[in-house]
């Protein structure tokens, strides 16, 4: 038995009854979201390169050179990079709902919502199957520059997902 799924029933109340457990699927997932930022991504990368490229061939100062270095970074990061990263978080996640909560336990935290806590019910299915269940969606906070982008809290991309939300809506509606 790996170690998520172990930490998940080692997490159960006395007498709580596990309905579903399972784990996203594992590999690379767009998102809506990234239909506006891939292109923004690819603009920002592809400038940040040209930059540092243009600065390198022409002899520029050495602050110059080092000024355009963490913008290709963020480039790399937001063009593939955060993929990857959100591929790997994915893969360590495990969830489970149960007779009186929803669990989302990783590697470094264990998020517990009691039905009667879920502010959202979303669903989001693809013709596959696969989806994610919102409980919390994704939303910005703060205004100006202290805008910032607060994730959603879901069991993402899980086969089954219609099957799952059916058992959740029902667990809500008694609860």
């Amino acid at each position: 038995m790996d170690e998520n799924r172990q930490s998940i029933r080692t997490q159960l109340q006395p007498g709580e009854v596990l309905l579903w457990e399972g784990a996203p699927e594992r590999g690379i997932h767009f998102q809506r979201s990234d239909l506006l930022a891939i292109p923004f991504s690819l603009l920002w990368c592809g400038f940040a390169i040209f930059w540092e490229i243009g600065v390198i061939a022409a002899g520029g100062p050495l602050l110059f050179k080092i000024w355009g270095i963490p913008f290709v970074l963020m480039g790399l990061y937001i063009t593939v990079g955060r993929f990857f990263f959100r591929a790997r978080k994915l893969a360590q996640t495990r969830y489970a709902a149960t007779d009186r909560r929803v669990i989302i336990a990783d590697r470094r935290e264990t998020v517990f919502l009691p039905y009667g806590q879920i502010p959202l019910l979303q669903k989001e299915v693809r013709a596959s199957g696969t989806g994610t269940i919102w409980f919390q969606s994704p939303t910005s906070c703060g205004a100006g520059k202290h805008r910032h982008r607060v994730p959603g809290v879901g069991f993402e991309e899980i086969a089954d997902a219609e099957k799952v939300y059916r058992i959740i809506e029902g667990q809500m509606l008694h609860s």
